[in-house]
């Protein structure tokens, strides 16, 4: 059946409030697994996989641009402390709005190496308005978590940046990975922040946007 006016389904919008942007490139190597039983799929032997993901002035203004025009805050995912010159240049050019969402991003291939120094210098080296975050990939998760608390920062986990919950033990869920954290974090004496709290510090709106 053709599409008319009357049965034409308008585009739904996620409405999201917050969204990644990088702002710094990676390099990356390693090995795709055939797929061995139960897995499916036509990946019959280990394939080598190489690649180079580039950002640029241009693109990294492009996506603040629209993120700006559509009142959506960008995470700023930081791999080295020379990608404060492409955070400075959407600053300059009011593409974002202070405070600024910043995410250290440590362990990740070609990237900051997950220490405490390297964190310090991604920190200290960023914009007086910024809100800063810090995550490990991997077995690095747990590490940065527990500096990011004693450091007074915020941090991130879950499964995107580790399938891990430790050595040799694959985690369950994201909540697994969270609750950890939160043991963490008042066990060193910080409380977590309330939804309202959260909110209030990453600069967004009071009334949650809804899909």
């Amino acid at each position: 059946m053709e599409p008319t006016d009357e049965n034409r389904m308008a585009p739904v919008l996620a409405n999201p409030e917050t969204c990644s942007l990088d702002m710094g490139r990676t390099v990356t190597r390693f090995t795709l697994k055939k797929r061995l039983p139960p897995l499916t799929g036509t990946r019959e032997k280990d394939v080598a996989f190489e690649a180079v993901q580039g950002v640029s002035y241009a693109e990294t203004e492009k996506f603040a641009k629209a993120m700006l025009e559509h009142n959506i805050k960008p995470e700023m995912e930081l791999w080295s402390t020379g990608d404060y010159d492409l955070v400075n240049n959407l600053i300059e050019q009011k593409l974002i709005k202070p405070p600024y969402l910043l995410q250290a991003v440590m362990g990740y291939s070609s990237g900051a190496r997950a220490t405490i120094k390297e964190v310090t210098h991604l920190v200290e080296h960023g914009p007086k308005e910024g809100v800063y975050s810090v995550l490990g990939v991997g077995l690095f998760s747990p590490i940065m978590c527990a500096l990011g608390i004693l450091m007074g920062i915020n941090v991130r986990t879950g499964m995107e940046d580790t399938i891990l919950y430790k050595k040799g033990e694959l985690c369950k869920n994201n909540a697994q990975l969270v609750e950890r954290v939160v043991r963490m974090a008042r066990d060193m004496g910080r409380e977590i922040a309330t939804p309202k709290q959260a909110r209030q510090i990453m600069g967004l709106s009071e009334k949650p946007s809804k899909y």
